[in-house]
């Protein structure tokens, strides 16, 4: 009977230790990498943030300066957003000293409501822009800074945003994900107005 009981002990153990081996084995199995994107001349990471994304980029240079002086590149880091980003040839279609004039203390305000108006709450897909789009010939966005930007499908087939300037940019690359939303490529500046 002891021999009995010593055998069935000694089962037991040896399956605990199985099971918790197959459960290390499962809880320690690689989790799959990453998606990464080219994005103009950079690989960008759905492991990592919008800014930090942004900020590995030589095309965005002028925006994420805009995000860190203005304080939302601290505050994008909680939350989830789509961020229509201008890129810094989308920034050289204004004229020229508008954004040395708009980094200057005494336009910060200025600067944070711009920045904000490129940014949205949540996650907004092309496919369901393209969706809202269809069925009403235009959509409007409600972005951070309490601005309105007005979706349209153009006639080459691009979603173009309007500000409430009237100015235009197409969506050039769109749902490009980051761990914290989605990023959207801007061919032009929009709500550009520094007083």
């Amino acid at each position: 009977m002891k021999k009995i009981i010593v055998l069935l002990a000694a089962s037991l153990v040896t399956a605990n230790l199985f099971a918790q081996t197959d459960t290390a084995k499962k809880t320690t199995a690689k989790q799959p990498a990453p998606k990464t994107r080219m994005v103009g001349s950079t690989f960008m990471s759905a492991g990592n943030d919008v800014v930090k994304n942004l900020s590995k980029s030589k095309d965005y240079t002028v925006f994420v300066s805009m995000l860190t002086a203005s304080g939302v590149a601290e505050a994008l880091k909680g939350g989830t957003y789509t961020v229509f980003a201008p890129t810094d040839d989308a920034f050289k279609k204004l004229p020229a000293g508008a954004i040395d004039s708009l980094m200057k203390p005494a336009h910060s305000i200025d600067l944070t409501k711009l920045v904000n108006s490129y940014i949205v709450q949540g996650r907004l897909s092309s496919k369901d822009l393209a969706k809202q789009i269809k069925a009403n010939g235009q959509t409007s966005i409600a972005t951070l800074s309490g601005s309105v930007l007005i979706a349209r499908i153009n006639t080459d087939r691009n979603i173009v945003l309007v500000d409430g300037n009237g100015n235009q940019a197409i969506v050039s690359a769109f749902d490009i994900e980051q761990s914290n939303g989605f990023v959207d490529v801007l061919n032009a500046p929009l709500s550009f107005a520094v007083h």
